[in-house]
């Protein structure tokens, strides 16, 4: 029986049907102690899971700081002024994560007010979503 094609990431090889999202998905779920033996960190999934979601998506010092410490400590804190991709940062996460362990993900979010968690954090998450559906319509 003739084996499917291939294609090399990291190291390994893929068959063609798995795709770079697929992978990054993989990767995460393999944890953090895993990605160090490979010399790779789960920030730099996390990170290239959302380019891959988000194509456009400008990474920034900001952004990067953010993901880090979600990913780093049990408990983060974001704060700043208007415009600072709080909303932004978190909604792509918290969708990241979700899309990584559907049936696992529990994250807290608050705004100033419902009408705020509505109206931002709901919303981008929403629309975040849409752009997904887009990108990987097999998404959960």
């Amino acid at each position: 029986m003739k084996q499917p094609p291939t294609y090399e990431m990291y190291g390994l090889n893929w068959r063609r049907d798995i795709s770079p999202i697929q992978v990054e998905i993989y990767c995460i779920h393999q944890g953090a102690d895993w990605l160090a033996k490979q010399g790779r960190t789960l920030f730099q999934h996390y990170r290239a899971l959302q380019s891959l979601l988000w194509g456009g998506y400008d990474h920034h010092d900001w952004s990067d700081l953010i993901l880090r410490s979600i990913l780093d400590e049990r408990i983060t804190t974001v704060l700043g002024p208007k415009d600072a991709a709080k909303t932004n940062s978190m909604a792509r996460f918290a969708l990241t994560d979700y899309l990584c362990f559907p049936r696992e993900t529990l994250i807290l979010m608050s705004s100033t007010d419902i009408r705020g968690l509505e109206l931002r954090v709901w919303g981008e998450i929403k629309a975040l979503y849409e752009v997904v559906k887009e990108v990987w319509p097999d998404a959960p």
